[in-house]
């Protein structure tokens, strides 16, 4: 458990410990995100949890995965 910025041994943050909570509240973010949307009764295709995922990592930008999303919703009919 973190408490202002300290783990539970009072050690300071480092650079690290802030990015994989940073990351890991992300990916909790695409989790809820995903589950909301099936709690109302809609299916997310895999390839876009995946890029959901991927920008939550930081491996490709929010841009990069919406842009990839349009390329592969343009071909499919609504």
């Amino acid at each position: 458990m973190r408490t202002n910025g300290k783990t539970d041994s009072m050690r300071p943050m480092n650079a690290n410990d802030q990015k994989r909570e940073d990351v890991s509240a992300r990916l909790e973010a695409v989790a809820v995100a995903v589950a909301q949307q099936r709690l109302e009764g809609l299916t997310v295709p895999l390839e876009v949890v995946e890029a959901m995922k991927s920008a939550a990592r930081g491996t490709i930008t929010v841009d990069e995965g919406v842009r990839a999303a349009l390329r592969r919703f343009a071909h499919d009919p609504l």
